[in-house]
């Protein structure tokens, strides 16, 4: 099952980015009433637009915590690109994917020429709501690799939801792992990644286009 992002990291994109959709949910695990799934036909009833890649907006905030698959966030990286640059008007995408810098997906991500900035969270010290939460003791799961949130925006998107530093220190709280620590060793996951030192690893800056 796919993970999710916290409800309070869900709340600080709402109040602050202006997000309202995600890109990639289910009626089992979504956050608001309206999203795209990847099974518009059974998933319709419950919300879905359908697949994220038929959407096509012109303005508004999303979110997207895509499968972990490089050539699916390959493909959703290339069609944000298209959509970011067919409107002038306020468009954004946060994107919340494993930190992969060897992975085409990841690097799509990263080059992009409406890339604002790159917020990197270090393993061990952020975590994820269970996907299969409906059926495990534990709803919580801390983070084993570095996580990747990458803020891409039209130039209209930046004006209306700039990435402040106040916005970046409230969804670093909000990421903050909500596993039990008696269930999770944090310093083998933090052996495992020399870089993952403290809670931001790397921030890189907004990029203006």
């Amino acid at each position: 099952f796919q993970a999710a992002i916290h409800t309070e990291c869900f709340d600080v994109l709402r109040s602050e980015m202006g997000v309202t959709l995600e890109c990639f949910a289910s009626p089992l695990n979504c956050r608001w009433s309206l999203f795209c799934s990847a099974c518009p036909d059974t998933d319709a009833p419950f919300g879905s637009l359908g697949s994220f890649f038929s959407f096509r907006p012109q303005q508004g905030s999303f979110q997207a915590n895509p499968p972990f698959d490089d050539l699916l966030i390959l493909h959703m990286a290339q069609h944000m690109d298209s959509l970011l640059a067919r409107t002038d008007l306020a468009l954004s995408f946060v994107v919340v994917i494993p930190e992969a810098e060897s992975k085409k997906g990841w690097a799509a991500l990263h080059r992009s020429a409406f890339l604002r900035h790159h917020l990197l969270l270090a393993a061990g010290l952020h975590g994820y709501k269970e996907g299969a939460q409906h059926n495990r003791a534990n709803t919580h799961r801390t983070a084993h690799h570095n996580t990747s949130v990458f803020f891409l925006q039209t130039k209209a998107g930046a004006s209306r939801w700039p990435v402040m530093q106040s916005m970046l220190k409230q969804l670093e709280v909000a990421f903050a792992s909500q596993q039990p620590t008696s269930t999770y060793d944090e310093g083998s996951a933090q052996r495992g990644t020399p870089k993952a030192r403290g809670r931001i690893v790397r921030e890189e800056p907004s990029r203006k286009k």
